[in-house]
């Protein structure tokens, strides 16, 4: 049990690890379906303001549809001109495509990812381990004849 408990918090690090960024993605009807990061041409949040408040810089979201003239977007973060995030629940918003200044898609740095996770849990492992299992520190089990239990 202790080796599968071990498994699960290395595999639940590794999940929170990822190193995600955003790379340049063309607008067009094959990138439906990925998540994407719209940042918003200076001006256009005023236009947006009836479906997205006052003042949005960016809208993160999963790409619903991309026709000539918009993008639908399922909603799960709008960026504010001051940098404040307000979380959304997927709310599907209209963005037209004259107010896009740019298009990003997310991806996963796999291998930077790892390494972080790999850093955190060799880091727990010699800690456990520097602090002897759990066991509080300094304290050893006496051997034969060393005082304990006999």
């Amino acid at each position: 049990m202790h080796r599968t408990g071990i498994r699960v918090a290395a595999a639940a690090i590794l999940a929170c690890c990822g190193c995600d960024s955003y790379a340049t993605l063309a607008a067009e009807p094959r990138a439906v379906g990925t998540d994407v990061r719209v940042t918003l041409v200076d001006g256009s949040s005023f236009a947006l303001n009836q479906e997205l408040g006052g003042s949005a810089r960016a809208v993160t979201g999963h790409l619903r549809e991309v026709t000539d003239s918009s993008l639908v977007v399922a909603v799960t973060d709008v960026t504010r001109l001051d940098g404040a995030d307000d979380r959304w629940n997927g709310e599907s918003v209209t963005i037209p495509r004259s107010g896009v200044e740019t298009l990003e898609q997310k991806k996963t740095a796999i291998g930077r990812s790892v390494a972080i996770g790999v850093a955190i849990v060799g880091g727990a492992l010699l800690l456990g381990n520097a602090l002897g299992n759990g066991q509080a520190v300094g304290s050893r089990n006496p051997g034969p004849g060393q005082g304990g239990v006999q």
